[in-house]
């Protein structure tokens, strides 16, 4: 009889024994579900590299209104700018456009220099035509040959530099699949085979030649090459790495793609911001993509060697920043991404694809909701509230895009 106690005894503290460990595995499940979803990985390994300007966060008073953003291309760049484009609207703020680009307002190749100040869109209650006023922007958002000191001749002194990058592979895939094949994807094997074949292709090429060949503008490293490297020193290291550190010293804050809103709480905070002023509906995201192989992906980051110079050094920058933050990082993303959630609940009906703009997908916000949902849910239906404010004259009627995105029969 005393045996089979003990035995029971024995067996009842093993039965807790391993209730316990499952109960802690399971703690510790979910907290790695919730915090570090979506890719943010905190205990990555690697060297990070040293800082040549150290990350400090002013004490905020007040929200700060002044910021460039140097788009890149196929890096989630469209959907950061929307959230900035909603962020100067609601505050009356004066936005540096082309005038020539009613579609986006994109500078490009055009120089921002005085002789071609009749190009740009006037501020806010400055007449067209009075070019001396031409001055003092509040923000520039979107693409321009970036050169910081012709940018600071026509913004506010006090403008925070931002930009964003995305993992080299992605970006590759996703600008081949937008600017080469047009948005119309192909079955994974075929993608993969393709660009391996254009790689293969350039490679062969750049042996002969003292330049190397450029397989296309867009395929080429093109995210150092849209923050002001010449793309003939893509392949000098030299070059690349005083191009890393020069871009290290003038911007406030590279984002990072795949970790998208983490770098939004990190803009939140270096800008002064409120949560429900970084909130956004995804912008110009295909519909379908193409999954990489391995192979695939390594042979385009030996291709791109300077965006993947360029990434490696600032993701490392940001995962430091993000240490940097504060003990509320966890939960603000936790809150960030619960508003994010509601925000899709309160507005969109469904996603369609539209094959007309290269595949991607559109969001349809729900019957009788609000001119934010209307605003939120489509770049161009804010963009132009902010080119016809600082330009009435070219005022245009919006029930053609308000129809696009509000119908939700479509």
């Amino acid at each position: 009889m005393a045996l089979n106690f003990i035995f029971q005894k024995r067996y009842f503290m093993v039965f807790c024994g391993l209730t316990t460990l499952g109960l802690l595995f399971q703690i510790i499940f979910l907290k790695k579900h919730i915090i570090y979803r979506n890719g943010f990985l905190p205990q990555l390994q690697f060297q990070h590299p040293e800082p040549t300007t150290l990350y400090n966060i002013p004490a905020c008073t007040s929200p700060h209104n002044q910021l460039v953003f140097v788009k890149t291309h196929k890096t989630a760049s469209t959907t950061l700018q929307h959230i900035i484009h909603l962020y100067g609207y609601y505050r009356n703020l004066s936005f540096l456009f082309n005038a020539n680009d009613q579609v986006r307002g994109h500078f490009r190749s055009q120089k921002l220099t005085p002789e071609n100040i009749a190009s740009f869109l006037p501020p806010i209650n400055i007449p067209k035509g009075n070019y001396s006023r031409y001055r003092n922007y509040d923000i520039f958002a979107g693409h321009v040959e970036y050169n910081r000191p012709a940018i600071d001749q026509f913004v506010k002194k006090d403008a925070r530099y931002i930009t964003i990058l995305r993992e080299p592979a992605e970006q590759f895939e996703s600008a081949y699949s937008f600017f080469v094949k047009n948005g119309n994807s192909s079955n994974p094997e075929e993608t993969n085979i393709n660009i391996r074949s254009l790689i293969q292709e350039a490679e062969l090429f750049s042996k002969f030649y003292s330049r190397s060949y450029t397989i296309s503008g867009w395929l080429d490293n093109r995210q150092i090459v849209d923050l002001g490297l010449k793309s003939e020193y893509v392949r000098d290291q030299t070059r690349v790495t005083q191009m890393i550190k020069k871009l290290e010293r003038e911007f406030d804050l590279v984002l990072i793609a795949e970790y998208f809103d983490q770098s939004l709480l990190l803009l939140m905070k270096l800008m002064c911001w409120d949560l429900d002023d970084i909130l956004y509906l995804n912008q110009n995201v295909r519909g379908k993509r193409s999954l990489l192989t391995p192979q695939t992906r390594m042979r385009i980051r030996n291709w791109n060697v300077a965006d993947a110079m360029l990434y490696d050094h600032f993701k490392a920058i940001l995962f430091r920043k993000i240490k940097e933050y504060g003990p509320t990082f966890h939960i603000d993303l936790l809150k960030l991404r619960l508003k994010l959630r509601r925000l899709n609940e309160k507005c969109v009906d469904r996603d369609i694809i539209k094959k007309e703009e290269k595949n991607t997908l559109v969001h349809l916000v729900k019957q009788n909701s609000s001119d934010y949902c209307f605003l939120v849910s489509y770049d161009r239906n804010v963009f132009q509230r902010l080119w016809h404010r600082q330009d009435p004259s070219e005022a245009e009627e919006l029930s053609r895009e308000k129809t696009y995105t509000m119908n939700s029969s479509q």
